[in-house]
């Protein structure tokens, strides 16, 4: 038999669960819209994603006038030595090009069971699952993608 206070207390715990998430995603919303710099603003987007869903890392990528290949690349959760020892940034290859390519989003929950997962150097961190979001411009069709 189900006690009726263990479902109240989910509920609330569910209830209290979303209400965090949503201050987490206005307080970004704010962090952002305080930036004017592209640079400022695209590393202010990333660190807020990964803080509104909790990642241990979060990239942004602008896709350039081709629209196959990322000529910016910006980074949470990578301290400046790892991202030398990984070297170059993305191409757009593997699951970000897929990302890029498909304009939809994208969630892996294992990356390493993933056939379109390839292009990841040697020196890259350790990543379980992988969710990809394209964030489309009004002038254009595809603008960039966070990861």
């Amino acid at each position: 038999m189900t006690d009726p206070d263990d479902s109240s207390e989910d509920g609330r715990q569910e209830a209290l669960r979303v209400r965090l998430r949503f201050e987490r995603l206005l307080a970004a919303g704010v962090a952002i819209s305080t930036e004017h710099a592209i640079d400022a603003v695209l590393q202010q987007v990333v660190q807020s994603a990964c803080h509104v869903v909790g990642a241990r890392y979060a990239a942004i990528g602008v896709i350039g006038d081709d629209r196959r290949t990322l000529v910016r690349f910006e980074t949470a959760g990578i301290a400046a030595a790892e991202h030398e020892r990984i070297g170059p940034v993305p191409t757009g290859q593997g699951l970000l090009g897929v990302l890029i390519r498909e304009a939809r989003p994208i969630r892996i929950p294992s990356i390493s069971a993933d056939a379109r997962r390839h292009g990841f150097p040697p020196d890259h961190p350790p990543m379980e699952s992988f969710l990809g979001v394209p964030i489309l411009g009004p002038a254009v069709n595809r603008s960039g993608a966070s990861f």
